[in-house]
Order: structure tokens, then C-alpha cells, then sequence
């Protein structure tokens, strides 16, 4: 079964540079992500499970996902080539990582993939339970190699 991603090559060229903005915003809020653990005192609310999908056999339009306790984005490609962005966030986020957090990560969401990304970006669920989903990943990891457990360190 081939990668959905394998279909970008025969994409128009607007496609591919929409699909390059996508990434490029992606991993911006996967830095979002680290900054905001980084203030975290709790250690497993600092901890995530970096995927790289492609390398899952099972798995054809997931490329990268970054699941922690508070939330899961990913970044994927449907059959034409291109991109989108799907988040959910966890029902508890704000007992998690506090209001302001919460509130920075979602404006970072929009403002990372404005203009003509807007369709690409999801929402899979606003009352998601990410801890089950993580401690699910968290076994998977043990046993798999597409997995990475990542602890963020803590801001001084």
C-alpha cells in the first residue's frame, strides 16, 4: 500500500507550494508545543510522542503526528497531493496547561495557516481524550520505531 504523499509529485505547482507552507507550518506549532511544555512544572504534561506515519505500514494519508496529553496535530495527504493539517484537543486542556496556554495554542493555529491553508487546516475534536490516546502510543512506542517519546525540558 503506497503513501498517500507519493501523489504531491503530480500535483500542480500551487499545490506543492501550498503543501510546503503546511509543513513549514506544522512544525512551527510543534515548536509551539515544546515552548508552551517548557513551562510546565509536570513532567508528563512536558512529555509527547513524536510519529513519523510514513514509516507505518497501516497508515496511508497520516506523514507526522505529535500527540501529548493536551492535544494531537498531525499533517497529512489525501489522494490528489495535497496537505492538511487536523488537530483535536483534549476536553481538560485548560485544567492541564492553564487559559492563556490553551488560548496561545489555538491563535498560533490560525496564525501560522492563514489565507488560502484555511480549508486545509481540521479540527478532529474539541473534547478528545488525549491521555488515553497517549498512553496508548506510549505502549505502541515501546514496540515500534515511528514513535519517539520526547520530554521537553523545563524553562529556567
Amino acid at each position: 500500500m503506497a503513501h498517500n504523499s507519493m501523489f504531491e509529485q503530480d500535483a500542480p505547482e500551487f499545490v506543492k507550494e501550498r503543501n510546503k507552507k503546511l509543513l513549514d507550518a506544522y512544525f512551527s506549532l510543534i515548536t509551539t508545543i515544546e515552548k508552551i511544555q517548557g513551562f510546565l512544572e509536570d513532567e508528563y504534561l512536558r512529555s509527547r510522542i513524536q510519529s513519523k506515519m510514513m514509516l507505518c505500514n497501516d497508515t496511508k494519508s497520516t506523514m507526522y503526528q505529535c500527540t501529548t496529553l493536551w492535544c494531537i496535530l498531525s499533517i497529512g495527504c489525501d489522494e490528489m497531493g495535497r496537505y492538511n493539517i487536523v488537530y483535536s484537543l483534549d476536553h481538560r486542556i485548560q485544567k492541564m496547561i492553564g487559559e492563556v496556554f490553551t488560548s496561545t495554542f489555538i491563535r498560533r493555529i490560525c496564525e501560522f495557516t492563514p489565507g488560502a491553508m484555511v480549508p486545509f487546516v481540521k479540527i478532529g475534536s474539541l473534547y478528545e481524550d488525549c491521555v488515553l490516546i497517549y498512553d496508548s502510543l506510549l505502549v505502541e512506542a515501546e514496540t515500534t520505531t515511528f514513535h519517539e517519546v520526547i520530554i521537553a525540558s523545563k524553562h529556567s
